[in-house]
């Protein structure tokens, strides 16, 4: 936690304004204290996604990033369907940490490039989801991050059951 603490308060635009270690204290804290952002791991004491829906579930609304060590396209899913704005990997640099949380604070959405090529390529949205992976996954790579916007967005997080 220290590093992430460190990352964030590194930088001039961005405070770390409290620290949690449990799913009931991350929904408290969004209550309280009324967070922009919340970083949240999966793996917290007392299930990071029931602390997902509860967050989301507040009048204060926080985005919410899911910083964690799980690569299962489940998690991954599940997490966005859940309110998640964004799902990074433990071990994302200091740098694309703060990036990643400027671009939910923006209002965009963000998965780690790894997982959203698997995402996007993977059996489970079927033909037309692989059609658009093949069409868009070079250029979503080279800009270094996966972010589904415009009609593409619309059209792939509607397939996929995630519109809001």
């Amino acid at each position: 936690r220290e590093g992430i603490v460190h990352a964030i308060s590194s930088s001039d635009d961005m405070q770390v304004v409290g620290q949690g270690g449990t799913a009931g204290e991350a929904v408290d804290l969004v209550r309280l204290i009324g967070l922009d952002i919340l970083l949240l791991d999966l793996s917290i004491p007392g299930l990071g996604i029931s602390a997902l829906e509860a967050v989301n579930s507040l009048p204060v609304h926080a985005k919410v990033i899911v910083l964690t060590v799980s690569e299962d396209s489940g998690d991954v899913l599940e997490a966005l369907r859940n309110g998640a704005c964004g799902y990074v990997l433990k071990g994302i640099s200091c740098t694309d940490l703060r990036d990643v949380v400027r671009r939910v604070h923006r209002a965009e959405r963000y998965v780690s490039p790894e997982l959203g090529a698997r995402l996007l390529s993977g059996s489970y949205y079927g033909q037309t989801i692989q059609i658009w992976a093949a069409l868009f996954a070079a250029a979503i790579l080279a800009a270094g991050l996966v972010m589904l916007i415009g009609l593409v967005e619309r059209l792939t997080l509607t397939r996929m059951g995630l519109a809001r």
